[in-house]
This record gives C-alpha cells, sequence and structure tokens, in this order.
C-alpha cells in the first residue's frame, strides 16, 4: 500500500513552552490512520503465505479498520469482533473494506477469547496482538531512531492499550542497540487512561502482571482494555528502560486533544492525546529534567473518533445568511467565546431558577464573551421550562439551551417566490396530551393559537410523534399546509432525564424551514422545532 515513514514533528509550541526538546511520531499517517497498519502488513502477509481460508481478530476498532483493509487487499477473507460502543467512524472503515463486521455484547477481553475460539474451529489465522505483529510495529522505533538528528531521545511517551504497541517499541530500540545503530536506549513511559488503568496499577505495586479490571470505562476507546494481553511484556519493557506508568483522566486527555490541535495543528484520537496530558503530568511531578529530549507516539487520526469531540465541544449558534446576524455575534464576543468545554456534560449547574446575574456570570466563565439582556432573557425562559419538567439543569443542557436561546427569530428564508412574502400571524402550540401503550397506536391531541384564531385536533399515529404531527396538520388544515421533509433526533447524554435535541425540516408553500428544540420532553422539543420552523419562514 506503498508505506511511507510517517512523520518526526518537532514541537512549535509545546517544547518552548515546557523547555523540552519535544517531537511527535505522527502515527496516524499510515494508510488506514492509526499504527496498527505496521503489524498488520507483516500479520496478513504471514496468512497469506499459510494459506489461510480466512482471517479474524478481536478490536476496540483502529486493528479493525486495518486488518480489513489489509485483508481485502491480499483477497482474504476477514471477520472482526468489536465490543459494543466500538466508534462508529472505525466500524465504518471496517464496513468500507469489506470486512464482516460482528458487535459482541461484552468488553476487548470478550471479543479476544472468542477470536481464539474461531481461529481454532475454523482454522482462520488468528490476528491481533501477538508474536507476529510485534515484528511488524518494532519497525516504528527503527525508523524514530532514523529520523531523530544526532542522537536518540531520553523518554518516548505511548498509550497502552493491550501493551503490545510498547513493548515493539522496546524491542525495537534493543536490537537497534545491538547492532551498534544507536548507544542508548529510550527510557519509556506508558501511558493509561484512569478507567482503564490496569497495567498503571500493577507499576504502582512494583508487580510484572496484572490483574484484570471488572471493567474499563473511558473516551479514549483505543485503550479502553480491562485486562491487557501484552501487559507483562509492557512491564518488562518499563523496568528495563527505567520508565514509568502513567494514568490521565478523561477531562485531562481531552482538553490535551483539543491543545494538540490548537496550538500543534495535530488532530489526532483521544489516546493518542493521552500521552500529552501524561507529558504535562510528569513536567508537574518533575519527572523529567528540563532540556531532555521527549518523543510522543501519537498512535491514531482524530477522524477516528470525532464523537469525542462533539461531546466536548460548545454547541455553535445557528444563523441565517445573513451580515447583520454575523456582525450581531461578533460583537456579543464570538471571537472570545470558548469552543470546547473540558467539564462533565452532566454535572448540574442549576436547581433552581438562576438570577440573571448568576446566569450571566456562569455564562461568561463557561464560555466566555458577552450575553447582552435579550439573550439573558431567552436563556432563562428555556431554564425555567426544564426547571418545570423536573429536570434539572447539568453542563450540557446549559450548551444546548444556550445554542437555542443564539438562534435567531422571525427570520424569513430564501423562497422561490419572496416578491408575494408578507408578514403572517405567530403560531404557537398552547397545549397538547399524548397516550401511548404496547401495540397500540398512540393517540395525540394539540391545541394551537394561529394569530387571533384557536384551533384544536386529535389523531392516531404508530408513536407519540407521527401521532402529533398528523394532529397538528388537522389543527392547522385551514391555515396552514406544511409537509415535514425531515426529522431528526439526538438524545445528549447518557442519562434517562436526557435532553432531547429535535430538529424539523419543513415545506410550507415550497419554502424550506428547518426548526431546532431542546427538552427532556422529546414531545415537547418536537412541537418547540414545529414552531420554530414555522415561525421563522
Amino acid at each position: 500500500l506503498n508505506h511511507a515513514p510517517t512523520p518526526l514533528i518537532k514541537s512549535e509550541y509545546y517544547g518552548p513552552k515546557l523547555g523540552i526538546d519535544l517531537y511527535f511520531k505522527v502515527e496516524g499517517n499510515n494508510p488506514t490512520g492509526s499504527f496498527k497498519d505496521r503489524g498488520s502488513s507483516i500479520e496478513v502477509s504471514f496468512a497469506k503465505e499459510k494459506n489461510a481460508p480466512g482471517i479474524v481478530c478481536a478490536s476496540t476498532g483502529n486493528m479493525a479498520a486495518s486488518i480489513a483493509c489489509y485483508s481485502a487487499n491480499a483477497k482474504i477473507p476477514c471477520f472482526i469482533f468489536v465490543p459494543e460502543g466500538t466508534s462508529p467512524a472505525k466500524m465504518a472503515q471496517v464496513m468500507a473494506f469489506g470486512g464482516q463486521l460482528i458487535e459482541i455484547k461484552g468488553t476487548y477481553n470478550d471479543c479476544a477469547e472468542l477470536a481464539i475460539k474461531a481461529a481454532k474451529q475454523f482454522g482462520y489465522y488468528l490476528a491481533g496482538d501477538y508474536a507476529i505483529r510485534l515484528e511488524g510495529q518494532k519497525t516504528a522505533a527503527f525508523e524514530l531512531i532514523d529520523q531523530m538528528p544526532n542522537h536518540a531521545p531520553d523518554w518516548v511517551f505511548c498509550p497502552i492499550g493491550c501493551g503490545t504497541n510498547l513493548s515493539a517499541y522496546h524491542k525495537g530500540f534493543k536490537e537497534y542497540k545491538e547492532l551498534g545503530l544507536m548507544t542508548k536506549s529510550p527510557r519509556l513511559v506508558g501511558v493509561q487512561a484512569t478507567g482503564a488503568n490496569a497495567v498503571y496499577q500493577s507499576f504502582k505495586n512494583n508487580k510484572s502482571n496484572t490483574t484484570p479490571l471488572n471493567r474499563a470505562q473511558t473516551i479514549a476507546g483505543a485503550i479502553c482494555v480491562p485486562d491487557p494481553i501484552d501487559a507483562p511484556k509492557a512491564l518488562q519493557a518499563i523496568y528495563e528502560s527505567q520508565g514509568l506508568v502513567t494514568e490521565t483522566s478523561d477531562t485531562d486527555l481531552a482538553k490535551a486533544q483539543h491543545e494538540l490541535a490548537k496550538h500543534e495543528g495535530l488532530y489526532v484520537e483521544s489516546a493518542s492525546a493521552a500521552t500529552l496530558a501524561s507529558l504535562i503530568q510528569c513536567m508537574d511531578n518533575n519527572k523529567i529534567k528540563p532540556k531532555e529530549r521527549v518523543v510522543l507516539v501519537l498512535t491514531g487520526d482524530g477522524l477516528k473518533d470525532t464523537h469525542n469531540v462533539f461531546k466536548m465541544a460548545t454547541k455553535p449558534p445557528k444563523i441565517q445568511a445573513n451580515i447583520n446576524e454575523f456582525d450581531k455575534l461578533i460583537k456579543e464576543g464570538l471571537e472570545n467565546r470558548k469552543t470546547m468545554l473540558f467539564k462533565q456534560q452532566n454535572t448540574v449547574v442549576f436547581k433552581q431558577q438562576p438570577s440573571p446575574l448568576e446566569l450571566e456570570s456562569t455564562l461568561t466563565e463557561f464560555f466566555g464573551g458577552q450575553y447582552k439582556n435579550n439573550l439573558l432573557e431567552d436563556t432563562l425562559t428555556q431554564i425555567k421550562q426544564f426547571l418545570q419538567k423536573g429536570k434539572e439543569i447539568t453542563v450540557g443542557d446549559l450548551q444546548d439551551i444556550l445554542q437555542l436561546a443564539q438562534t435567531p427569530k422571525s427570520v424569513t428564508l430564501k423562497s422561490n417566490n419572496m416578491e408575494s412574502y408578507e408578514p403572517k400571524p405567530k403560531f404557537e402550540v398552547t397545549n397538547f396530551s399524548v397516550t401511548t401503550g404496547f401495540n397500540e397506536m398512540s393517540d395525540a391531541a394539540v391545541e394551537i393559537t394561529f394569530g387571533h384564531s384557536k384551533s384544536s385536533a386529535k389523531a392516531k399515529g404508530v408513536g407519540p410523534v407521527d401521532a402529533l404531527i398528523k394532529a397538528l396538520q388537522l389543527a392547522c388544515k385551514d391555515t396552514l399546509s406544511f409537509k415535514l421533509v425531515d426529522y431528526k433526533v439526538e438524545i445528549r447524554n447518557e442519562s434517562p432525564s436526557a435532553t432531547v435535541y429535535t430538529e424539523m425540516k419543513l415545506d410550507i408553500n415550497q419554502q424550506i424551514s428547518v426548526g431546532v428544540g431542546y427538552s427532556p420532553d422529546i414531545i415537547q422539543a418536537s412541537i418547540m422545532a414545529f414552531s420554530q420552523a414555522y415561525n421563522d419562514i
């Protein structure tokens, strides 16, 4: 696949800031976007040499994409087991390459056990974090030394999932030293997430093997492994190189991911960013001396797990293509607004209605920028609606509410017949009710006002939202003709009382309008989206 050396980039921001000679080994430049390609090229070649009828492997995502790619190139069927919750971007790569993807209800280790059984029963080649793969991945160590000017680095930081990659670097460094191509080996730092820290726990207790975790939990899917297969090799590499194992929180590694992109121009996946978070921690603890040479191994491309960015990103304002609206945002301090918020999304901010001053202070602290009275009033109104539903306001809720408040109201959209446009009465749903049950159609009733006129209607549907839309169509039939073009729903976090984001696209007299709504109640969110779509036309 025309492999080429991945870049070794000298830091222009963090190196000078931390007072060290810092470099990044950018493994995301491999063909499928991760370091796994080094091992996959060797493994698939070996499987083809052995005339294997197929290849099977377990993966948290990166190896899945890599094995699928190289298997397709070698014309060998492959079967990939991934745990539930694997990054959609990584699974999309597997499917694009034609790999047979099987999602397992369990952890990575459950996948690994099943892969071993499948290989034995069907005679498939077992790909994974084993000896053959190590031979491919050690080439990164050779390459790093070849690229490094003058002498080897003092330290190399590498994320630990199964532990194979770190032990491969150690093997590569040892072999280059034995060949006389380097005079000293770097000290290795293995980096884990706090929620998946089996190797860190062993290192802290000076052990040579690990005790499996009951559960691994971290946003860094590539290192979310409760029982690392190559932990003994990784620990041996750490001890022999007089290195360290560190752990970093999800919040810190997410912040590091953003900082790497913002200051160094390197957008990497969460697991890769853990190396920067660990480096900062080591500098704070005086583990690394000023002017020492350090390499951070950035194992995968950021496009592998974009969903994690969206979890931390502040919601962008939505405006029409109108320069006055953009001007308004600029005057409200848009350039000083934070694009990322490194706080737990489910942290409660308000349990009761805040004062305008309390709200303004919180918004400035969280998001930066300035907030005028009308924006504060709209935000307070939305907060009140949430609280009336019995929903405490979390960090995530506040982001969604702020975005809705920033969305301009009553703006005319582009039309094929703008000359005939006239101001129209305001549409509003004043009340609604919905009933539903198992294997039954849903019933919805709505009451609306349209200017000075009132109307109500009832309808049945296959579900609550379908029934609601049909009821609205009946209630509006004498005053409003519309067609629902598109309807999207997104659950904002993992709570039964999570905020629901809805988006409705309506065709009203050949004019297209999109409305959005946020609420802990999906029906109310849908009504808000419908009302905004109509009133903004």
